[in-house]
């Protein structure tokens, strides 16, 4: 009875144990099927600023010199362009303490001589156009008498070809229409003779006949009627005896009429001959002015150009004078401007606010070079950034805009990587920038920039530590949020040496899958526009 007993406790014991361990079981499926995983990539690295004008500089003698005096103290706040050293040139170019007024008075001279170079350029320059159109009133003038005296020209030859005309018609038609004048006055000579011979006759026909008839009428022989008709006879006959020899006297008149018109004709013809030689000089003379308008053309451009000529010479050289001079006065402003500058090299500024660390051990009469850091400045700045390291396997998976929780160094912190969201004493911050090459060892630099997202709890992420407690350099862990994945999955990953699953939806790192990635529906913070939390993490942590 007793071992039977003893039996059926063991059975109900081993059933006991195979039920927890099933439960056990199922549990564990369970908790690895639904308790979600926030796969990170960690990486090292260190505070930085982010604005170079606000990174610690070095500050630099410019040139050598030996130190008169410092100003400054080591860790003292300055301001930008105070003072901090003073150092004493010794380059023998510079050591001159009137060479500056002497650059000035070398630099006044240049200007006055450019601006006499100037003025002289303007001059010629005027001259040259004064030339020019004096050259193009001269030549206008000059083209019309040529037009002119080509005119004149063209007017001798016609007058000389019209002389020349004449003189032909003289000599034909003149002498022998004199010729045939005077042979016509002859003519008229030897009729008006006979006419006069006949009318002398019949003159002293009718004398007589009046002589026998008067006598007649005296013996009263013949009627008085008789007498008056004789007397009339006689009278009539008279008259045109008269009138013949006028007419033989006007004849003869005009053969020797005739014979001087003959002479007349040759003095013509002669005078003919000499309107023709003045036409021909004429046209000598038109033809000497042509040519002398044609030379007087030739010798205005050349003595035009000639003269242009020179003064374009003269303008070159006076370019080329100013040009010198300019240069010259270029070179001196820029020998002055290193003479200021290099007495301003003197005065070592501060380039920056901000606090001197590591001042050099350069005492005052300490000679320095060119190049020596006298000090280093380090400025105030809260525009911090971590430089974090990361490896060519893992850069793929990042992009800009992740969201990121940090851990300094100085600082306790617990961090737990699959649920970021119970991490105590990180802090938020987002991928600003990620270098597109490797640092020479396959490690790529993320820039991680200062980001406040909503915790758990409503509770909002704590800024970053003061910039005169977390100063640049100090060491920094960050883990780079990536995809949200079951506990499971991210243990198979594990066990296998998978990469991390490619967050869905990112344009920059892979395709995106029908499915939104959970962190595309974590909610917006009024201050930064992503959170970083999984939406399980999230109700989990309300509740």
């Amino acid at each position: 009875m007793r071992h039977a007993i003893k039996e059926v406790r063991r059975r109900s014991s081993g059933n006991r144990i195979a039920r927890v361990i099933l439960f056990l079981l199922v549990l564990s499926v369970l908790i690895l099927w639904l308790v979600p995983w926030q796969q990170t990539i960690i990486g090292g690295g260190q505070v930085a600023v982010f604005n170079p004008a606000e990174r610690p500089q070095t500050i630099e003698a410019q040139i050598p010199g030996r130190i008169v005096k410092w100003n400054v103290s080591e860790g003292q706040l300055v301001e930008t362009g105070d003072i901090i050293a003073e150092i004493e040139d010794i380059d023998q170019k510079f050591l001159d303490p009137e060479i500056e007024k002497r650059m000035t008075g070398q630099q006044d001279a240049l200007t006055q001589s450019q601006a006499s170079e100037t003025a002289r350029i303007a001059r010629i320059t005027s001259q040259v156009g004064e030339v020019q159109s004096s050259k193009v009133q001269q030549l206008k003038n000059a083209n019309e008498r040529i037009r002119q005296a080509q005119n004149r020209l063209r007017a001798a030859k016609a007058a000389q070809a019209q002389s020349e005309q004449n003189l032909r018609a003289f000599i034909k038609v003149a002498k022998a229409s004199a010729e045939q004048r005077k042979l016509q006055a002859q003519d008229i000579v030897r009729q008006n003779d006979q006419l006069l011979i006949t009318a002398k006759q019949q003159f002293e026909v009718e004398k007589k006949n009046f002589e026998r008839v008067s006598y007649l009428a005296s013996k009263g022989l013949e009627s008085t009627r008789n007498f008056e008709l004789a007397e009339a006879s006689q009278v009539a006959a008279q008259a045109r005896v008269k009138q013949l020899e006028e007419t033989v006297a006007a004849a003869k008149r005009t053969v020797e009429l005739g014979t001087l018109g003959q002479d007349q004709a040759e003095i013509d013809i002669a005078r003919q001959r000499e309107a023709v030689t003045q036409a021909k000089e004429g046209v000598l003379a038109a033809d000497r002015d042509v040519s002398i308008a044609k030379n007087d053309l030739v010798r205005i451009e050349n003595d035009a150009s000639a003269t242009i000529a020179s003064l374009e010479a003269s303008l070159q050289s006076a370019e080329s004078t100013r040009a010198k001079a300019s240069s010259d006065l270029e070179k001196i402003k820029l020998e002055s401007a290193n003479v200021t500058g290099r007495r301003n090299q003197a005065q070592i500024k501060a380039p920056a606010s901000g606090r001197l660390i590591n001042i050099a051990r350069f005492g005052a009469g300490s000679m320095v070079k060119a190049g020596d850091v006298l000090a280093t400045i380090a400025p105030e700045s809260k525009d911090r950034i971590v430089e974090m390291l990361v490896t060519d396997n893992d850069v793929r998976f990042i992009s800009v805009g992740r969201p990121v929780r940090l851990q300094f160094a100085g600082y306790p912190a617990v961090q737990f990587s699959g649920a970021p969201g119970v991490s105590v004493g990180t802090y938020g911050g987002r991928v600003q920038f990620i270098d597109p090459v490797d640092d020479g060892s396959s490690r790529f630099r993320v820039l991680v920039k200062e980001a406040r997202f909503v915790l758990p709890g409503g509770k909002r992420d704590q800024p970053w530590p003061p910039a005169n407690n977390l100063r640049p350099g100090a060491e920094a862990i960050g883990w780079i949020m990536l995809d949200t994945v079951p506990l499971g999955f991210e243990l198979w990953r594990q066990f296998n040496n998978f990469p991390p699953r490619i967050p869905k939806g990112d344009p920059l790192l892979g395709k995106a899958n029908k499915k939104e990635s959970t962190d595309q529906k974590v909610k917006v913070d009024k201050e930064d526009k992503a959170d970083y939390l999984s939406p399980t993490i999230k109700v989990k942590a309300k509740r």
